[in-house]
């Protein structure tokens, strides 16, 4: 007979037991947190300014995945739409901080509602390491809000992404999250031999353990200054994280006539903020060449780079 052992709790969907043992509040919001890895705007949510009504922000209908610790778990968040007011300005520019949380009575909260706010930051404009800090516990930025000196109007000028979106636990998200300068439309640069020229940067952040993305690369070139031959040319094309090269390809070309070259690797990518660019050299090696880049909307389409999030890894 197999040994077993159980837990005093069940699984969603499934009644407590006679005893009144099992799906309370945190089992269900560690199932819930078995379902996302992490915690942002699932949709809805967008803020903007109520025109002469001061400092009060609408914040629009939309859902939101919440979390208030590690070991608990994480709450659904639904929030039917309304308005939140921040502070005037001081006798400094400030950064604040809008949010939205879970409310839990359970855990000391005075209801179990679901609360949006405005929380004064600090002053000056400038980057923001942690931005947690300015903001309570379990709650998740809805965006940033920039405060004038003596402001007394909000305006949708003052308000900044900053927005963390959720993440379902291991499916791909498309676009991965980040800063991406993806399309260059630099015409005739030339990149002499043995030179390189880096066309294409993202900042890509990841929010969980790892993930896997696949970068697509583009150029549009042909070949000028031929040595090895006078009818041929090449180049190469790398491929950096991190300022690190992960890999490179060779290509040929021809002096004066275009060609579009299209490269793709995939990597894997640790929990944190990473940088993946594109770079273009001129050879040095046979066949030694420079290469000279193209543009032209709707047929050449340039030297371009995305970053796609293809999921989870493991």
């Amino acid at each position: 007979m197999a040994s077993t052992t159980t837990a005093e709790v069940t699984g969603l969907g499934i009644a407590q037991d006679k005893d009144g043992k099992g799906m309370d509040a945190l089992t269900h919001r560690r199932i819930i947190e078995g379902d996302w890895e992490c915690e942002g705007i699932v949709r809805g949510l967008e803020a903007t300014a109520n025109p002469g009504k001061g400092m009060s922000w609408h914040v629009a209908e939309g859902v939101a995945v919440t979390r208030r610790g590690d070991a608990d778990g994480m709450a659904v968040t639904y929030w039917p739409g309304g308005n939140v007011t921040g502070e005037e300005g001081g006798g400094e520019a400030r950064t604040d901080f809008l949010w939205i949380r879970q409310l839990d009575a359970a855990q000391g909260d005075a209801s179990n509602r679901v609360e949006v706010g405005i929380s004064t930051g600090p002053d000056g404009t400038g980057a923001i390491d942690d931005i947690s800090k300015y903001m309570p516990a379990g709650a998740t930025c809805l965006g940033i809000v920039y405060v004038g000196e003596g402001q007394t109007q909000a305006t949708d000028d003052d308000f900044s992404d900053g927005q963390q979106y959720a993440a379902r636990r291991g499916v791909s998200s498309g676009l991965a999250r980040g800063s991406h300068e993806w399309l260059n439309t630099t015409n005739y640069r030339k990149v002499r031999k043995g030179k390189s020229w880096t066309f294409s940067t993202a900042s890509v952040t990841v929010e969980t353990k790892y993930r896997c993305v696949l970068v697509m690369m583009t150029v549009s070139v042909w070949a000028d200054d031929c040595e090895t031959k006078d009818w041929m040319g090449s180049g190469y094309v790398e491929l950096l994280l991190d300022g690190v090269v992960q890999q490179c390809f060779k290509f040929s070309c021809t002096p004066y006539v275009t060609e579009t070259k299209t490269f793709f690797w995939t990597l894997d990518l640790a929990k944190g903020d990473h940088t993946v660019a594109a770079r273009l050299w001129g050879s040095g090696t046979d066949l030694v060449s420079s290469v000279v880049t193209q543009y032209e909307a709707g047929s050449i389409p340039g030297q371009y780079m995305r970053v796609i999030d293809l999921g989870g890894i493991g």
